[in-house]
């Protein structure tokens, strides 16, 4: 974790260390800070995008800012889980935290030659009217219902 601070000599970034297990290396997350001072990151990936080898799915992280303390959320056995999503976003909500679109490319796998590579594509994409809270005092995911017209927001690939 790096920190930007102003002094006298201007701005200067200084590593900062934590306490508590960090989240382990990853690319494209989805991150929020919190109200409550602590800044919250879920998702992201190793950058293989290999679903395989994730152990941390549904699994949130939390940065007490205060004393740059690491806490881990995991859901409850058997709870729904989003899927393992890169490049989404997060914002807070009463109690929690609301995770808005986002990719899967390790649904995709290998697009074999002379396929339409953007058509695949549109596979990894998430709608934005299916997201995901987390009850950060539970860690308990549940899948929300969002209303919208169906020309309100517009399918992957439609420019």
């Amino acid at each position: 974790v790096w920190a930007l601070a102003s002094g006298a000599g201007g701005l200067q970034w200084r590593e900062v260390q934590t306490a508590g297990e960090a989240p382990p290396p990853k690319v494209w997350y989805g991150a929020v800070a919190t109200s409550q001072g602590n800044w919250v990151i879920s998702g992201g990936s190793q950058w293989q995008f290999e679903e395989s080898g994730l152990s941390d799915q549904g699994v949130v992280w939390v940065l007490e800012l205060s004393s740059f303390s690491w806490s881990s959320m995991r859901p409850p056995q058997g709870s729904p889980l989003p899927d393992v999503l890169v490049a989404c976003s997060i914002v807070e909500v009463d109690q929690g935290i609301l995770v808005l679109g986002g990719c899967m490319p390790h649904k995709l796998g290998v697009v074999p030659a002379g396929q339409n590579a953007f058509r695949q594509c549109l596979k990894w994409y998430v709608p934005l009217t299916r997201p995901w809270r987390c009850d950060l005092q539970t860690g308990q995911w549940a899948q929300e219902a969002a209303s919208a017209r169906p020309g309100d927001v517009p399918e992957p690939g439609d420019t």
